[in-house]
């Protein structure tokens, strides 16, 4: 813009790069005759029909290995020992009867839960004796129904002047004692309906780990004995018995842990339903010597 002229620059490193990459081409030329001065890459080696072969091969294995193919899960359980089906049949009855336990005793228990508050909530706001017995009657499925019946019939048969009669004239409590111990009998009968499999529940969850690890073991000596049997203890050889080990241990945590968690669960849900018993027993209690004691 002023008239001044810049000088051009001027690279004094271009002839020694220059020189560098001729020495490098010719050296590459030299080290790898069919490569191209304009620095192309060697060929690839071809693949050779043992190459091919060797790579079909470790396909056709990879593949195979299924489910249900050789060396699989069931192939393990089909291959096993009479010993270690015995163990997996006996932890299969278990779990199979064990969880038949569980999906009937949580409808249960979901069903005396409902019925129970529906009952206690009508007790409580019923204006007439009456009116409760009627509903209980026709709502037997609650256990605070079946108390408060067991407790109406204590008082109807003191009410009653002459044992021939059906129906009392007038509802009277002379023995409240007599009326506490009908509704703890009629208490204990439906907690151990509540109760009722729960035993199996607690055997599955304390055994079936000892039976899986007795296939445990004796899958290991099966290894064992095949590492004396044939002087080798290589993978082949210890793998058929670590499988059957490795399964029944499985197999019996499998079967343990949903029996475990399921009788915890209900061990407090059927806790919480007695303790509900209890606390109607003795608010029953109260309103009959409030209203009907002589």
């Amino acid at each position: 813009m002023l008239g001044i002229r810049v000088p051009r620059r001027i690279d004094v490193f271009a002839p020694f790069t220059a020189s560098c990459n001729a020495f490098l081409r010719v050296g590459v030329s030299l080290l790898l005759p069919s490569a191209a001065w304009a620095g192309q890459a060697p060929p690839e080696p071809q693949a050779t029909a043992e190459t091919v072969d060797e790579t079909v091969t470790a396909v056709d294995i990879g593949a195979s290995q299924g489910f249900f193919a050789e060396g699989g899960f069931m192939a393990l359980i089909v291959e096993a020992g009479p010993v270690a089906w015995f163990v997996l049949a006996t932890l299969l009855f278990f779990s199979l009867v064990s969880w038949a336990i569980i999906l009937h005793k949580s409808s249960r228990l979901r069903r005396v839960e409902r019925k129970s508050a529906q009952f206690l909530n009508y007790f409580r706001s019923a204006k007439r004796f009456a009116d409760v017995v009627a509903w209980a009657r026709k709502h037997p499925d609650s256990p605070l129904a079946r108390l408060f019946n067991a407790g109406y019939q204590e008082v109807r048969y003191q009410s009653r002047k002459d044992p021939e009669d059906e129906e009392p004239v007038r509802l009277k409590v002379s023995n409240m004692e007599a009326v506490a111990r009908s509704l703890l009998r009629a208490s204990s009968t439906e907690t151990a309906a509540l109760e009722h499999r729960m035993i199996f529940l607690a055997t599955t969850g304390g055994a079936t780990p000892f039976i899986g690890l007795f296939g445990t073991v004796w899958g290991i000596m099966n290894s064992f004995r095949d590492i004396a049997l044939t002087q080798a203890a290589n993978i082949s050889v210890v793998a058929p018995g670590v499988s059957e080990a490795l399964i029944a241990t499985a197999a019996g945590l499998a079967a343990a842990i949903p029996a475990v968690i399921a009788y915890n669960a209900f061990l407090a849900r059927i806790r919480r339903i007695t303790n509900t018993m209890d606390d109607f027993s003795m608010e029953y209690v109260a309103m009959l010597e409030r209203h009907l004691a002589r």
